[in-house]
């Protein structure tokens, strides 16, 4: 991932129109989803290990529900245009408010395993936790094209629309990226429970 985004920085224009280079731009568009898909099977790991003391609001479930908000501020973090709040909210221009609301990773990440946290204290199964996990997987991929709508992006603050859907600049939406973070969960659960058999 780091030599990927090295490239984008020091090659030139030029070099960055090559067949090789757009032949990097495939093999380095793997890491994003595999980091995604990795978050979700880290997340089923961890919560397997500790199943009773994650399923109500007990201090471990506190502290892991705020490593995944600190993840969400960090994202939005690496986006402030200015370390001031006065200057920022006087003198920020529409395209840095445009970057600084813009989806990435960690954003994608916090949200999605604190949707996952909350839905094991309401759900308390493992079987029926694992199978929501499984339609809702499915829900985030075949519903993308109705979220990535112009027409719904309208509509919307363009803050929420940019967290839903890619139209508004930001790399790592919601819909569908979620999907690699539930499809590593589910996997995970699956692998781990087929080596305990």
């Amino acid at each position: 991932m780091v030599e990927g985004h090295v490239l984008r920085a020091l090659l030139t224009p030029e070099a960055q129109r090559s067949s090789l280079f757009n032949l990097h731009e495939v093999v380095h568009g793997i890491t994003g989803p595999g980091f995604l898909f990795g978050a979700g099977f880290a997340f089923a790991i961890a919560t397997q290990r500790r199943w009773e003391l994650l399923l109500s609001f007990t201090p471990a479930f506190w502290r892991r529900a705020g490593r995944m908000v600190l993840l969400v501020g960090i994202g939005y973090a690496l986006h402030i245009p200015f370390f001031s709040l006065k200057k920022m909210l006087e003198q920020s221009t529409p395209e840095q408010w445009t970057a600084f609301f813009s989806f990435d990773v960690l954003q994608c990440i916090g949200l999605t395993l604190l949707g996952l946290r909350l839905l094991l204290v309401l759900l308390r199964s493992e079987t029926f936790f694992v199978r929501v996990v499984i339609a809702l997987l499915v829900f985030f991929v075949y519903s993308t094209p109705f979220f990535w709508s112009k027409e719904l992006s309208d509509r919307l603050p363009d803050f929420v629309a940019m967290g839903l859907n890619g139209l508004g600049a930001s790399p790592y939406p919601l819909f569908p990226n979620s999907a690699f973070v539930l499809a590593g969960t589910v996997m995970a659960w699956r692998f781990l429970r087929c080596a305990q058999e």
